[in-house]
Order: C-alpha cells, then sequence, then structure tokens
C-alpha cells in the first residue's frame, strides 16, 4: 500500500516508452517516493542507489532502499525562465545552465529536459521536453545529472574515465574530447576491467581515496567502435556514439593515479608540480556549477586529493596504432 500522502506511481513500462507517458506527476512540493514501493525499479550506479518507474536498460537492477529517486515535475521546461548562474555553449549554442531552486538546483539541457536536483529529498525530478526522446533523458540523468548529485567537496566526482590495473584504479581525466573512453578501451582490449566512463566517484578512506564503479559501459564512437568488436545500441536517439559493455569492475578499489590527457607526438608520463595538480583537479571536478559552490571546500578537497593520489600528465598522440603503447606505458608507471 502507498504510504499516506505519497503520490500514485504508474506501473513500470518499456525502456523506448516517452517519458512523459510512464513517469508519475508529482507537485512539485511532494516529489519524493517512498522507498522499498514495489512499483520502483532500483538500479546501482557510482555505488549509489537510484530508483525510477521507468527502466535502465543501461544499469543493473538491485535490492535495498533507493538513496535517490527519480520523479516528473508537474509543469513542463518554461522556456523564459531566467537567473541562470552558468551556461555552457557548444558551437555557439546553449547547451546547459544552471541556477539555484529552493531546495537544490536546475539543470537545463535547452531543448531537451530540466532537471531538479533537490538533495534534502533526494530526489530528481525531470521535466523532459515534448521532442525528448527516452534514451536521451537517461543519458543525461546518468552521464551529466547524477555524478554532479553526487559529487562533493571531500568526495568529488572527476570527470574521468578510469580502469584497474594492479589491484587499483588508474583514472584519466581531461576535457571532452580528449580520448578517454577510447584510452579506456584499449586497456579492455587488453582485457583490463572496466571501471568507469567519463565519470568517477571517489570517497576518501584511510588517508587516501577509493573508488567507486560507475556502471557497465563505454560510449564509442567512429574508428573507436573497432577496438572492442560488436558495438551496442546507440547512447540516444541520433547520438553519433554506441554504447559498449566490456569486462566491467563491480567492486570499489583503492585510487591507484590520476593521468591528465593531454595530446602529445609521442606517449609520454610527466610529473605534475603542486600547485598545478591542485588546479588539475578543481578543473576535473564534476560540480553543479548553479552557483552556490562553496570555493573553499572545493579548494580543500582538491589539495587533499593532490596529496593522497599521485597526479601524472599522460601524453597521447591522436592516434590509434599508439594506443598500445599508451597501455604500457600505464603499466610499467608505478606510483608509490
Amino acid at each position: 500500500p502507498r504510504a499516506p500522502g505519497s503520490p500514485r506511481l504508474s506501473e513500470p513500462r518499456p525502456a523506448d516508452t516517452p517519458f512523459r507517458t510512464c513517469l508519475p506527476i508529482v507537485p512539485r512540493s511532494r516529489c519524493y517516493h517512498p522507498p522499498g514501493d514495489s512499483r520502483l525499479h532500483t538500479y546501482t550506479a557510482y555505488g549509489s542507489f537510484l530508483a525510477s518507474p521507468v527502466p535502465f536498460p543501461e544499469l543493473r537492477s538491485c535490492r535495498g532502499p533507493a538513496e535517490w529517486v527519480l520523479a516528473l515535475a508537474r509543469r513542463a521546461p518554461e522556456p523564459r525562465d531566467g537567473g541562470w548562474a552558468r551556461t555552457w555553449r557548444t558551437s555557439g549554442r546553449a547547451w546547459l545552465s544552471t541556477k539555484t531552486i529552493q531546495g537544490g538546483w536546475r539543470m537545463r539541457f535547452h531543448g531537451t529536459a530540466d532537471f531538479d536536483v533537490l538533495p534534502s529529498r533526494r530526489a530528481i525530478a525531470v521535466r523532459p521536453s515534448t521532442a525528448a526522446g527516452p534514451a536521451l533523458v537517461r543519458h543525461l540523468l546518468l552521464d551529466q545529472v547524477l555524478p554532479r548529485a553526487l559529487h562533493r567537496p571531500d568526495a568529488p566526482v572527476l570527470h574521468a574515465s578510469a580502469v584497474l590495473v594492479h589491484g587499483g584504479v588508474a583514472a584519466f581525466a581531461g576535457a571532452s574530447g580528449r580520448g578517454k573512453s577510447t584510452l579506456a578501451a584499449a586497456f579492455a582490449q587488453s582485457g583490463r576491467p572496466l571501471f568507469a566512463d567519463d565519470a568517477l566517484r571517489l570517497l576518501p578512506r584511510g588517508g587516501g581515496f577509493v573508488a567507486l564503479p560507475g556502471y557497465p559501459g563505454l560510449r564509442l564512437g567512429g574508428d573507436s567502435l573497432g577496438l572492442l568488436g560488436r558495438p551496442g545500441p546507440r547512447v540516444a536517439e541520433g547520438h553519433w556514439k554506441r554504447r559498449v559493455v566490456p569486462r566491467w569492475a563491480e567492486r570499489p578499489a583503492r585510487l591507484r593515479a590520476i593521468y591528465l590527457v593531454k595530446g602529445g607526438r609521442r606517449v609520454a608520463i610527466e610529473q605534475v608540480p603542486g600547485p598545478r595538480r591542485v588546479a588539475e583537479i578543481l578543473a576535473a571536478g564534476m560540480r553543479p556549477g548553479h552557483g552556490q559552490d562553496d570555493a573553499a571546500a572545493e579548494l580543500e578537497g582538491a589539495v587533499a586529493l593532490a596529496d593522497a593520489v599521485p597526479v601524472r600528465v599522460l601524453r597521447v598522440p591522436r592516434r590509434l596504432e599508439a594506443l598500445p603503447a599508451v597501455v604500457a606505458a600505464v603499466l610499467g608507471d608505478r606510483p608509490a
């Protein structure tokens, strides 16, 4: 039975059903579902548990109380909504805008969906546009919204892919387009388990940091698709990348090193001075960017991570034939 005052839930639907027809409509003041409701799917991602009435074929099902719950807010995105703290642009067009709202913050993916992240209620309310396909909304939630919802200054989520090597996690951080996923695919091709693709959640433990697995799958496109055999489904409707699911690590592991992926003519691993380590970690953090970030706490967290974990520059030529040499260099690097 439903808890008193809780919203009525829709029954689970197929993964390709439009979001607007299968998410429950709930008032903004009560974006909450009772933990343990049997009509919700529960999944694990980034070491957290997400409950949703919509199937997420990208995730692995699990049992237990949800830490975050997905819900649909009553209103569609308001085009004239203003007061944005920050806007990211691609090809001159606004792609993502963020700002604070009562109880949390809002992330607007222009033309696609609004996501209201409400930490006190452990809820993420989504307002998809009428044109948004279900796979695209799932992609934005999993790869953009949830990592930022989980980020904390002392337990950051880095914009990084990661693999398991020598019993620990090697993280590859860098800006979009640096080839982090391609590099991870090269390690998977060599038999190393994948750990995360584009978002790596960390927790402080025993003077170091532990990495939590993301969710199974790499997003690859172009020539990189050939590294791991037959590609899977597209990331989203019309998206140029496809999902590939190689061997995947399932347990947390010690963070062994952070490699800053940079371009170069030859494969090389370089030391990074202390102040630059902190700046690079800050740049790699998947902070919400809503204008209310605690800069002092973020700096303190970056310093703690830079002091606890080796940070290197990894020079990677933009040629697929160079990848075996990159893998060999990382495997031969033994940070203290």
